[in-house]
């Protein structure tokens, strides 16, 4: 949507296209292995590289583990913990 002061408002619409190939818009999951020695703070920053994820959301088996808004604060303290 545009808004241009007083004389009008636009707006314009299009479809986005889901690449298979996109672990984002494919909505595809991705299991893997963890050390249970790994801390999760280094394992984050090792998928935000290799998968070039800039905020992940990772879901354990008993929840979230690492969020954004309104998980943040929930998730905070486990950074600092290993999978183990």
């Amino acid at each position: 949507m545009q808004y241009s002061g007083q004389t009008r408002v636009s707006v314009s619409m299009f479809q986005y296209e889901r690449s298979t190939d996109c672990l984002v818009c494919s909505r595809k999951e991705l299991a893997q292995n963890v050390p249970v020695s790994q801390v999760l703070q280094d394992y984050i920053e090792k998928i935000k590289t290799d998968l070039k994820l800039k905020a992940p959301q990772i879901m354990g088996q008993k929840g979230m583990l690492v969020g954004k808004g309104i998980y943040e604060a929930e998730c905070e303290p486990k950074l600092k913990m290993t999978f183990g």
